[in-house]
Formats: C-alpha cells, structure tokens, sequence
C-alpha cells in the first residue's frame, strides 16, 4: 500500500513537471553588468544559444535572454532585467528551465531525463512490472537510474542499451533485460 501511495505521488508531480526541461544551473555571477555564468545540463552545448528565454528557479521566473555565450564548457548568460552584479548575485544557484516546445527536436535513441522518469520498469518479453524510475545520477561514463521497485525497495542500474532493451514513452514503459537487471541492480 505504502509503494503504491508514493508512486503515485511521484507520478503525480512528474506529470505536472514535463512541460518544463531542466537546461542549466546558475553558478554565480560574471563580471559587474549582470552577467552568470551556467553549468549546462545538455549533451549538445550548442543548443544552449538558441534559447530565447528561461523560467528561473522553483518559482519558475521567466527572464528574457539578451545575450549568451558558450565556451570552455559553460554559457554565460546576459538576462535583459538583470544589469548588476548585486541582481546576479540573486540568481546564484538557481536552476534553468525551458519550455519543452522550445528545447528542439532529440537525436534517435536519445531522451530527456524528465521523460525517463517516472516511467515503468518492466521485463522485456514477460511484461512483469518490477519499479518505476524516480531517480537518474549523472556521473559522466553512463547514466545511472535509481528504481523504486515494487517491493518499496530502491536499486540502481546503470542506463545502457543492454540493460534497458527499449524505451517506449507513449506507454510509459522501460523494458530491461531480466538477467542484467538481476545482475546488475545494487
């Protein structure tokens, strides 16, 4: 009953959380005319630049772009409203979102992390549910999923083709190899 009770509550707020992609985290400010510096959260660093606006924080402030600048691994950031250091400093630490009709189209066999969860983890070919994604660590080598499984147990997996065999996001499902994800849960 508990499991079932969070999962829906996790699915709940996902739902409400996947017309808005996370894109970034503010790190501080740059200079003294208003300028922050980005830690992007995208593989593609390019697509940064295109981006027109940003909803800013929980409290999902929109704040035009005036300018942005990608290079040596982040985007520096000129907000139209924010014209001091002091406003910068504001923005220290706040996450960057973007609409989802705003981030693009996604290469084949690519997905947005707020698309992975909240997905059902079930077995490839016996259609047995075993969890559902409520969490993915981003180390670097490979994405790492945290599962919720359906005896209120949490285990990870890393995210690879071999151990999710398919993705199918218009069911809501992951399907996993049964034998690597036996092997290869912690």
């Amino acid at each position: 009953m508990w499991v079932s009770k969070m999962l829906t509550l996790f699915s709940n707020y996902w739902v409400n959380m996947k017309n808005q992609i996370l894109v970034g985290k503010i790190l501080k400010p740059q200079g003294i005319k208003g300028e922050v510096k980005v830690k992007p959260m995208l593989d593609k660093l390019e697509r940064f630049s295109s981006f027109k606006h940003f909803f800013v924080g929980r409290e999902k402030v929109v704040f035009d772009v005036e300018k942005i600048d990608v290079r040596f691994g982040y985007a520096y950031v000129t907000f139209s409203n924010i014209k001091t250091r002091n406003d910068a400093e504001r923005l220290r630490n706040k996450d960057l979102f973007v609409s989802r009709d705003d981030f693009g189209k996604l290469d084949e066999n690519s997905y947005l992390l707020e698309d992975l969860m909240g997905l059902d983890v079930v077995y490839a070919g016996t259609k047995q549910c075993v969890g559902k994604i409520i969490d993915i660590d981003q180390y670097g080598s490979a994405d790492v999923i945290n599962i919720l499984s359906t005896n209120g147990r949490t285990y990870q997996l890393p995210f690879l083709k071999a151990v999710f065999v398919d993705i199918d996001l218009a069911s809501n499902v992951a399907y996993v190899d049964k034998t690597l994800y036996e092997e290869m849960k912690i």
